[in-house]
C-alpha cells in the first residue's frame, strides 16, 4: 500500500458513510478491516454507482 491509499482510508475514517474506491489488494484488505465500505474500479463501473 502506497502512501496515496494510507490517506485515502485515513481521510475515510474521519468522514461519515462513504465507500472508499482501492484496487490495491492491501488497501483493501486493511479498509475492511477496519470497517469500511470498498469498492473496486470494475465494481463501481458494474454497480453504475
Amino acid at each position: 500500500m502506497d502512501e496515496g491509499e494510507a490517506e485515502t482510508i485515513s481521510l475515510a475514517m474521519k468522514l461519515n458513510n462513504v465507500i472508499l474506491i482501492l484496487d490495491d489488494k492491501k488497501a483493501r484488505r486493511v479498509a475492511k478491516q477496519i470497517g469500511l465500505k470498498v469498492i473496486g474500479t470494475v465494481g463501481m463501473l458494474l454497480s453504475q454507482i
